[in-house]
Protein backbone atom coordinates (compact mmCIF):
# COMPACT_ATOMS: atom_id res chain seq x y z
CA UNK A 1 0.00 0.00 0.00
CA UNK A 2 1.46 3.37 -0.60
CA UNK A 3 0.41 5.04 1.73
CA UNK A 4 1.63 3.12 4.12
CA UNK A 5 4.66 3.63 2.90
CA UNK A 6 4.52 7.26 2.89
CA UNK A 7 3.48 6.93 6.88
CA UNK A 8 6.64 4.78 6.94
CA UNK A 9 8.94 7.25 5.37
CA UNK A 10 9.74 4.91 2.70
CA UNK A 11 9.27 7.64 -0.30
CA UNK A 12 11.39 5.55 -3.21
CA UNK A 13 10.03 2.29 -2.91
CA UNK A 14 5.98 4.55 -2.96
CA UNK A 15 7.49 6.39 -5.77
CA UNK A 16 8.01 3.07 -7.65
CA UNK A 17 4.78 1.45 -6.46
CA UNK A 18 3.06 4.28 -8.38
CA UNK A 19 4.98 3.82 -11.16
CA UNK A 20 4.75 0.25 -11.34
CA UNK A 21 0.90 0.67 -11.03
CA UNK A 22 0.66 2.99 -14.21
CA UNK A 23 2.88 0.95 -16.37
CA UNK A 24 0.63 -2.32 -15.25
CA UNK A 25 -2.41 -0.50 -15.36
CA UNK A 26 -2.27 2.59 -18.41
CA UNK A 27 -6.01 2.25 -18.92
CA UNK A 28 -6.76 2.79 -15.07
CA UNK A 29 -8.90 6.57 -14.47
CA UNK A 30 -5.86 7.34 -11.74
CA UNK A 31 -3.10 7.49 -14.17
CA UNK A 32 -3.48 10.58 -15.15
CA UNK A 33 -3.16 11.76 -12.00
CA UNK A 34 -0.48 9.49 -10.51
CA UNK A 35 2.61 11.99 -12.11
CA UNK A 36 1.00 14.59 -9.41
CA UNK A 37 1.08 12.24 -6.90
CA UNK A 38 4.67 11.18 -7.43
CA UNK A 39 6.18 15.12 -7.75
CA UNK A 40 4.17 15.55 -4.62
CA UNK A 41 6.08 12.36 -2.10
CA UNK A 42 9.31 13.28 -4.00
CA UNK A 43 9.14 16.46 -2.13
CA UNK A 44 8.09 15.49 0.95
CA UNK A 45 11.99 14.58 2.32
CA UNK A 46 13.41 18.09 0.32
CA UNK A 47 11.12 19.82 2.68
CA UNK A 48 11.43 18.84 5.65
CA UNK A 49 15.24 18.76 5.47
CA UNK A 50 14.55 22.19 3.81
CA UNK A 51 12.46 23.17 7.33
CA UNK A 52 15.38 21.35 9.87
CA UNK A 53 17.90 23.88 7.60
CA UNK A 54 16.05 26.80 8.43
CA UNK A 55 15.84 25.67 12.14
CA UNK A 56 19.36 25.47 12.09
CA UNK A 57 19.72 29.31 10.73
CA UNK A 58 17.39 30.40 13.03
CA UNK A 59 19.26 29.16 15.81
CA UNK A 60 22.70 30.58 14.79
CA UNK A 61 24.14 27.01 13.68
CA UNK A 62 25.24 28.91 9.92
CA UNK A 63 28.09 26.52 8.92
CA UNK A 64 25.15 23.36 10.00
CA UNK A 65 22.72 25.18 8.06
CA UNK A 66 24.70 25.28 5.08
CA UNK A 67 25.69 21.70 5.02
CA UNK A 68 22.04 20.04 5.15
CA UNK A 69 21.43 22.92 2.46
CA UNK A 70 24.23 22.00 0.52
CA UNK A 71 23.25 18.68 1.15
CA UNK A 72 19.52 18.93 0.03
CA UNK A 73 20.82 20.94 -3.49
CA UNK A 74 23.23 17.72 -3.99
CA UNK A 75 20.30 15.21 -3.39
CA UNK A 76 17.24 17.19 -4.84
CA UNK A 77 18.54 19.16 -7.80
CA UNK A 78 15.67 19.21 -9.66
CA UNK A 79 13.23 19.87 -7.24
CA UNK A 80 12.04 23.53 -5.92
CA UNK A 81 13.96 22.63 -2.59
CA UNK A 82 16.82 21.81 -3.88
CA UNK A 83 16.95 25.04 -5.84
CA UNK A 84 16.37 27.22 -2.61
CA UNK A 85 18.54 25.29 -1.25
CA UNK A 86 21.05 26.83 -3.52
CA UNK A 87 19.74 30.12 -3.31
CA UNK A 88 20.16 29.81 0.82
CA UNK A 89 23.98 28.54 0.43
CA UNK A 90 24.58 31.63 -1.08
CA UNK A 91 23.43 34.03 1.18
CA UNK A 92 24.30 32.49 4.49
CA UNK A 93 28.07 32.30 2.89
CA UNK A 94 27.75 35.75 1.90
CA UNK A 95 26.88 36.09 5.47
CA UNK A 96 29.19 33.38 7.60
CA UNK A 97 31.90 35.31 5.41
CA UNK A 98 30.34 39.07 6.91
CA UNK A 99 30.80 37.86 10.63
CA UNK A 100 34.39 36.06 9.66
CA UNK A 101 35.71 39.54 8.06
CA UNK A 102 34.13 41.30 10.91
CA UNK A 103 35.74 39.47 13.90
CA UNK A 104 39.06 39.69 12.05
CA UNK A 105 39.07 43.30 11.48
CA UNK A 106 38.37 44.03 15.08
CA UNK A 107 41.25 41.46 16.20
CA UNK A 108 43.36 43.53 13.49
CA UNK A 109 42.46 46.52 15.28
CA UNK A 110 43.42 45.06 18.41
CA UNK A 111 46.45 44.28 17.34
CA UNK A 112 46.74 47.96 16.02
CA UNK A 113 46.25 49.49 19.72
CA UNK A 114 48.55 46.73 20.81
CA UNK A 115 51.42 48.60 18.20
CA UNK A 116 51.93 44.87 16.67
CA UNK A 117 51.88 46.99 13.23
CA UNK A 118 53.18 44.20 10.77
CA UNK A 119 50.53 41.10 12.58
CA UNK A 120 47.87 44.41 11.80
CA UNK A 121 48.57 44.80 8.56
CA UNK A 122 48.97 41.03 7.71
CA UNK A 123 45.53 40.52 9.67
CA UNK A 124 43.82 43.19 7.11
CA UNK A 125 45.55 42.27 4.27
CA UNK A 126 44.09 38.55 5.34
CA UNK A 127 40.65 40.18 5.10
CA UNK A 128 40.70 41.86 1.56
CA UNK A 129 42.32 38.61 0.55
CA UNK A 130 39.93 36.01 1.63
CA UNK A 131 36.75 38.37 2.26
CA UNK A 132 37.04 40.83 -1.22
CA UNK A 133 33.29 41.26 -1.16
CA UNK A 134 32.99 42.29 2.05
CA UNK A 135 32.35 45.40 3.67
CA UNK A 136 34.82 45.15 6.34
CA UNK A 137 37.09 44.21 3.31
CA UNK A 138 37.17 48.34 1.51
CA UNK A 139 37.55 49.15 5.81
CA UNK A 140 41.06 46.74 5.41
CA UNK A 141 42.27 48.68 2.81
CA UNK A 142 41.44 51.91 4.43
CA UNK A 143 43.80 51.03 7.49
CA UNK A 144 46.26 49.23 5.85
CA UNK A 145 46.83 52.66 3.80
CA UNK A 146 47.12 54.13 7.08
CA UNK A 147 49.33 51.80 8.11
CA UNK A 148 51.78 52.29 5.10
CA UNK A 149 51.81 55.50 4.87
CA UNK A 150 52.64 56.12 8.65
CA UNK A 151 55.47 53.32 7.66
CA UNK A 152 56.90 55.45 5.15
CA UNK A 153 56.77 58.08 7.41
CA UNK A 154 59.08 56.74 9.53
CA UNK A 155 61.07 55.69 7.45
CA UNK A 156 61.61 58.60 5.57
CA UNK A 157 62.31 60.63 9.27
CA UNK A 158 65.03 57.93 9.85
CA UNK A 159 66.51 58.73 6.65
CA UNK A 160 66.09 62.58 6.77
CA UNK A 161 68.23 64.04 9.18
CA UNK A 162 67.21 67.33 7.96
CA UNK A 163 63.93 66.70 10.29
CA UNK A 164 64.73 69.15 13.44
CA UNK A 165 61.96 68.56 15.12
CA UNK A 166 62.33 67.26 18.78
CA UNK A 167 62.21 63.55 19.35
CA UNK A 168 59.00 64.81 22.06
CA UNK A 169 57.02 66.84 18.88
CA UNK A 170 57.64 63.75 16.66
CA UNK A 171 56.15 61.32 19.50
CA UNK A 172 53.06 64.09 19.73
CA UNK A 173 52.31 63.97 15.75
CA UNK A 174 52.80 60.01 15.95
CA UNK A 175 50.06 59.80 18.52
CA UNK A 176 47.83 62.33 16.97
CA UNK A 177 48.08 60.21 13.36
CA UNK A 178 47.41 57.07 15.86
CA UNK A 179 44.67 58.26 17.09
CA UNK A 180 42.72 58.80 13.83
CA UNK A 181 43.50 54.92 12.60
Amino acid sequence: NVLALIDQKEYKPAVAMLEEFMEMFPDNSQVPMIPDWIKEIKDIEPKQRFKEAEQMAQEGNLFEAVLEYSRIAENYPESQWGQKANEKVEILKKKTEERQAKKDFFEALQLTKKRKFIDAAQKYQNIIDHYPDTFWAAKSEEHLTKLKERQNRLQSSHENPQDQRSDEDKLQSLKKEWMNI
